[in-house]
Parts: structure tokens; C-alpha cells; sequence
């Protein structure tokens, strides 16, 4: 296969660079990893919100039509 040339800005370059070699050093496994959730009270409030019969949210429409 033939790779293309990909032109990137020249002032990013030493970013990428960096990041490049950063990532390199971590691993693959390291990279892979990955929290469940960010933000503990943000799970726990979608945790208490009502929910479809396919999971998604229900809106306020549907709630009052439920009640």
C-alpha cells in the first residue's frame, strides 16, 4: 500500500511530536484505561432519572403521560 502524504500545520508540529513520544512511553495498556464516569454526582443524578423501556431518558412529555 502506498501512504499518503498528510500535510499538517508547521506550528503544531512539535506538539505532535511530543505527544507522539508521550504515548510511546505510556503503553498500550495504559492508554486503553478508562474511568466508568468523569463526575460521581453527574452518575448518580442519571442514575435516578426515569427510563424508557430501551434505557434512553424519558422527557417531561412522556413522564406526564405515564402519570
Amino acid at each position: 500500500m502506498e501512504e499518503e502524504t498528510v500535510y499538517i500545520n508547521p506550528k503544531q508540529f512539535d506538539r505532535i511530536l511530543k505527544r507522539r513520544t508521550t504515548r510511546d512511553k505510556l503503553g498500550w495498556e495504559a492508554r486503553r484505561v478508562r474511568k466508568a464516569y468523569d463526575h460521581e454526582s453527574r452518575h448518580n443524578h442519571a442514575m435516578r432519572r426515569p427510563r424508557g423501556p430501551r434505557g434512553r431518558f424519558l422527557t417531561a412529555e412522556e413522564l406526564a403521560t405515564q402519570k
